[in-house]
């Protein structure tokens, strides 16, 4: 189901990380959703969810099959948790934070790629 806000993408991308192993496609999905947040957000505002998608699109590329294994998929959905909890926690425009079209890009990204609607 997608997700309303950054918050509640959090709480969820652990289960949505395994569903997508369930599935047969957490490499696809978890790299077309790093690579959707790394075009919607800038990375020259020092903000490091940039490079958290960066170390979720190499975790990805680093998968032989097309679901991972389990471990993988646990690891991954920690990697998520990280990216998602930063870019909630992150103040909303100035220096240092998103602005809100940037969250919003992240929200979309996830409920694009990770959500199981």
């Amino acid at each position: 189901m997608p997700q309303a806000n950054l918050l509640d993408a959090t709480g969820d991308c652990v289960i949505a990380a395994q569903t997508r192993y369930q599935a047969n496609n957490l490499k696809a999905k978890t790299a077309a959703f790093a690579a959707q947040v790394r075009a919607n957000v800038s990375d020259n505002t020092g903000v490091p969810v940039t490079n958290w998608c960066i170390v979720i699109a190499a975790a990805s590329a680093k998968m032989t099959t097309a679901s991972g294994t389990l471990i993988e998929a646990n690891a991954m959905g920690l990697l998520l948790y990280r990216c998602l909890a930063l870019a909630d926690a992150l103040a909303t425009g100035g220096a240092g934070g998103l602005t809100a079209g940037e969250k919003t890009a992240i929200l979309a990204a996830y409920n694009a790629h990770l959500t199981s609607a």
